[in-house]
């Protein structure tokens, strides 16, 4: 046998984890054992979990005594097709993990029937932890829940208790894959959605201020090329520059006149090419050269 390290123990998960790894072993080999020596229906470690969660008292953590058709029904409830081929497929189940010493069987003194529960009670919390680690997306899901609504009122205990982007998104890989469902979370995972914002708002606010800059650039290279000439008609180059100003964007534009009219020297090199420059920015447009009016000459 293996020995135990500090290292494997926490690596498991503590007690909890050992007693989980208990059981996945004996669910594990119990699929394996019928897929190589059973022809035909089988039963998936699902199947075989939810028959020992079905000894399990999750309040009391005690095991529970069923018979044999309780069994079968809970194993086999969403058993698609023929279930009689599987009704001894599940015996022969319960007759293996016995074998292991996962589960026994009584005798009920008052039916005389046979009843199945598990070989002790300690058990339980193996079995509790195995389907919590095999389901650990709702468990995840569900903890975040219970700890939302405690907070209460206090958004920042609120906003801690909400599942993160990825968390968020290998839930909804679960739900297509049919592992998974919403239901009364539907609402706290919705709420979740607030975790994508910093995630979306960066590079939006990022993009917005390249942007600006750019056009604050733009504007800039545009009127350190007019104004150049004392007096006369625009030079070649002067024209160049007021073209280049009319296919511009609106943004462009309007940084160009707020740089224009920033100070006094700017406002010179401006009154040089003032008409064909305000013609450019203004175009055609009634509404912008209202805005211009509004926001540029009166104040």
């Amino acid at each position: 046998m293996k020995t135990l390290t500090i290292g494997d123990y926490q690596r498991l998960g503590g007690l909890p984890g050992l007693e989980a790894r208990y059981i996945e072993g004996h669910i594990t080999e119990a699929e394996r054992y019928f897929a190589h020596t059973k022809q035909g229906a089988l039963l998936t470690q699902k199947q075989i979990r939810n028959l020992l969660l079905a000894l399990v008292n999750r309040e009391t953590l005690k095991t529970v005594p069923r018979s044999i058709e309780e069994l079968e029904h809970i194993v086999l409830a969403d058993h698609v097709g023929e279930v009689k081929p599987l009704q001894q497929v599940v015996q022969d189940c319960l007759d293996y993990l016995q074998q292991r010493e996962v589960i026994r069987k009584r005798i009920d003194p008052d039916t005389r029937n046979e009843l199945w529960l598990l070989d002790h009670d300690y058990l339980c919390a193996g079995v509790l932890e195995a389907e919590r680690r095999a389901n650990r997306w709702l468990a995840l899901a569900e903890a975040g829940g219970r700890a939302f609504d405690e907070a209460g009122s206090h958004l920042l205990k609120k906003w801690r208790t909400l599942l993160s982007p990825w968390q968020q998104l290998v839930l909804v890989m679960q739900r297509l894959l049919g592992r998974f469902r919403y239901g009364t979370l539907r609402a706290y995972v919705l709420w979740g959605l607030l975790r994508f914002m910093p995630y979306i708002l960066v590079p939006v606010l990022v993009n917005y201020g390249w942007y600006q800059w750019s056009a604050r650039e733009q504007a800039f290279q545009i009127l350190w090329k007019i104004g150049v000439s004392e007096g006369g008609e625009p030079t070649p180059f002067e024209l160049d520059a007021v073209w280049t100003l009319a296919i511009s964007n609106e943004t462009v534009r309007f940084r160009f006149l707020e740089q224009a009219l920033a100070n006094p020297e700017n406002a010179k090199r401006f009154s040089r090419c003032a008409g064909i420059a305000t013609r450019a920015i203004v175009g055609l447009d009634p509404s912008r050269r209202e805005k211009v009016f509004k926001e540029f000459i009166l104040p």
